[in-house]
């Protein structure tokens, strides 16, 4: 079974329209199939309708992005290929409990399993919705599953449910991966602008054409912690202008798009004014420039590959068409959608897409071109500085959130005058207490667009100050027991050491 993905853009290539039949473009069209869904064929070419329709179901079903998409498939792929060297060979629909225990073994068992925990739990949590999927639609009475009473839930919060039993535990260590600020750095000098390791240096031989649209990509994605598809569907119009007096101070809210969030969870994030400056000078030079080339090479064709659209304000688009002028929210237009919107002038002619981020060729910048750039800087700082270095969109999502929860902390301590809480104990109860610890933790919940704070309660582990606020607590503690006001004022005068494990003066 091999797997395609869907490239609208393709079509606009002469040659690859010219060898299809007419018949054939018109049934592609009448599918409404979006840009990067992806298909089964098998080797004989024959197309597999009941997967495939699952595939193509899956934005109904509250998956949006093309990366999860992508994933599923590929989760789906492998259970259907270990289902085929079966003796005798069976399909999706055929399995049993049994035929899904022995995926699993293949998968996680042996001294080097062939997936993490988490990749595997993916894997089952792709099957449960192809299952389920196919039961709504009358294609299969049951799973291949069994199910447990278990308590779920993390951080001394949960509750007794139904579990697959096929899911594993999962570790905090296999879930969150972030780098450190001092790498972040490296990876936009170094693996983005194509600087020497010295970071002060350009590297002669470096192709710098887009590095410092790729380096600005990369500081809205830490700033923010927006997911890959949240980012690369971000519309300019959405973009708030930035006064000139204030572009080196302060920030400035950006809504991400409750269509292109994940659930459909809408929320509001904060990007420094530094850096929305930064995207004005992008969008007046380095994009505006590939926007003319496109013109120039007649790339923009109202019609088939895209919609026109005019925009009101920062939260409405008026869509232009046959059926004359319609207004829409931002809000409810989708990945899809945004990537073939056009803007037109007062005569009804392109003047540029309107999503932000472009590639040379004009056209949107796609999950696929984001992946392979911070592939390529990843390989390019681990070539250079001769140790292990990747670096992914969702990469720079955990690293705001780690960073963001150590800076959140620190602020919400400042404000907290213990004596006055302490005396307002009975006043504020348990409940109170807990709302007050919370906190930063809900201020970084409503900035990630998590359903849960127990999500976001995950990064706890591995805030960069933990060890920190562990070691002087310590030493406060001892200071308490002991009754030594010196040492526990030391406490306050040291900072924690990682390279050496260790307590030391500030």
């Amino acid at each position: 079974m091999e797997l395609y993905i869907t490239t609208k853009s393709a079509l606009a290539y002469e040659p690859i329209t010219a060898s299809l039949p007419p018949s054939a473009l018109r049934a592609f069209t009448s599918l409404h199939v979006p840009e990067g869904m992806p298909f089964f064929l098998d080797h004989d070419g024959h197309y597999p309708a009941i997967v495939n329709a699952f595939l193509r179901d899956l934005p109904a079903w509250g998956c949006t992005a093309q990366n999860t998409w992508r994933a599923y498939a590929m989760d789906l792929q492998g259970a259907m290929l270990h289902l085929a060297e079966l003796d005798p060979p069976k399909g999706l629909l055929d399995a049993t409990f049994e035929d899904m225990k022995s995926y699993r073994n293949t998968r996680r068992v042996g001294d080097e399993p062939a997936a993490s925990a988490a990749t595997w739990n993916r894997s089952v949590a792709a099957l449960e919705k192809f299952y389920g999927w196919a039961k709504a639609q009358g294609h299969s009475p049951e799973a291949p599953f069994r199910y447990v009473r278990k308590w779920v839930g993390r951080h001394g919060a949960g509750r007794m449910a139904e579990v697959n039993s096929l899911y594993e535990s999962v570790g905090a260590d296999d879930r969150i991966k972030c780098v450190s600020l001092a790498d972040y750095r490296i990876f936009k000098d170094v693996g983005l602008r194509g600087m020497l390791p010295d970071q002060r240096t350009l590297d002669p031989d470096f192709d710098r054409r887009n590095g410092d649209r790729n380096a600005l990509m990369a500081d809205l994605l830490v700033n923010t912690g927006m997911r890959v598809t949240e980012f690369i569907s971000v519309l300019g119009a959405e973009l708030p202008p930035i006064p000139a007096a204030t572009c080196g101070r302060g920030a400035t809210a950006i809504r991400v798009a409750a269509y292109t969030a994940k659930r459909r969870k809408g929320r509001t994030v904060l990007a420094p004014n530094r850096l929305l400056a930064a995207l004005g000078h992008y969008a007046h030079a380095d994009r505006a420039g590939a926007v003319a080339t496109a013109l120039e090479r007649g790339t923009y064709r109202l019609g088939r590959d895209w919609r026109p659209m005019s925009p009101v304000n920062r939260r409405t688009g008026e869509l232009l068409g046959n059926g004359g002028p319609r207004r829409m929210a931002f809000d409810v237009m989708n990945p899809g959608l945004r990537r073939r919107l056009m803007l037109v002038d007062d005569a009804g002619e392109p003047v540029g897409p309107a999503i932000l981020w472009l590639g040379e060729n004009g056209r949107p910048i796609s999950y696929d071109n984001v992946r392979m750039i911070f592939s390529r800087a990843s390989e390019r700082c681990e070539a250079l500085l001769q140790r292990p270095f990747k670096v992914s969109v969702h990469t720079l999502r955990h690293t705001f959130a780690v960073h963001m929860l150590s800076l959140l902390v620190r602020e919400h301590l400042k404000i907290v005058d213990l004596t006055t809480l302490r005396a307002r104990q009975d006043e504020l109860g348990r409940d109170g207490f807990c709302d007050f610890a919370l906190t930063p933790m809900r201020v970084l919940k409503s900035l990630l667009g998590h359903s849960s704070v127990e999500t976001t309660l995950g990064y706890l582990t591995h805030m960069l100050d933990v060890r920190h606020f562990d070691a002087a607590a310590t030493l406060a503690f001892d200071a308490e027991l002991t009754d030594a006001p010196a040492l526990a004022r030391a406490a306050g005068s040291l900072r924690w050491d990682g390279s050496d494990d260790r307590l030391v003066d500030k």
